[in-house]
């Protein structure tokens, strides 16, 4: 991961990174590893869980079931194996690459793109790609006033990417 530079992001820097200590807050949330999971959700597609004990089929043909409590209500739910997946430590959360995380499933994908842009950190990368989320379309002032493509922030990308590396931004420089 390369170093953040904020003076080089320019007048966008607003919009790729918290400053330093409200990161730090952010990401130095207590957190275990072994039970930190996600869940099927309907409401939200993903919620975060905690893993409570594993229960083994008696019956031939069932699978086996994880027992986890979802952290948004407190309900005890038992989930099929494949439906639940790790969660990415806190010190991953609101990455400027998502390719960074340590569990690249679409769940961590969505909380993170979705933690971004609840924070107005719409710029962010996917390993090659530069990604940004716009939602113009809502009746939001400060959307709809913020220019979106700084220069200074163009530039840092068109100059960040090795030619043979793709930006959809860098091409509006051209």
């Amino acid at each position: 991961m390369a170093l953040y530079d904020p003076d080089a992001a320019g007048t966008a820097a607003q919009y790729l990174r918290l400053p330093s200590e409200e990161l730090l807050q952010v990401r130095n949330v207590p957190f275990t590893a072994k039970t930190a999971v996600w869940i099927p959700h309907s409401e939200t597609a993903y919620t975060k869980g905690e893993i409570m004990g594993r229960k083994k089929s008696k019956e031939a043909g069932k699978g086996d079931k994880i027992e986890v409590k979802r952290l948004c209500d407190g309900k005890i739910k038992k989930y099929s194996p494949d439906d639940v997946e790790p969660q990415n430590p806190p010190k991953y959360e609101l990455l400027e690459d998502i390719a960074n995380l340590t569990y690249l499933s679409e769940a961590s994908v969505v909380h993170d793109l979705g933690e971004r842009y609840r924070k107005f950190l719409i710029y962010t990368y996917s390993g090659l790609f530069c990604v940004y989320r716009n939602n113009t379309s809502t009746n939001c002032t400060l959307c709809r006033s913020t220019s979106l493509f700084h220069l200074s922030f163009l530039i840092l990308i068109r100059n960040s990417f090795p030619s043979d590396k793709k930006c959809f931004c860098s091409k509006m420089l051209y």
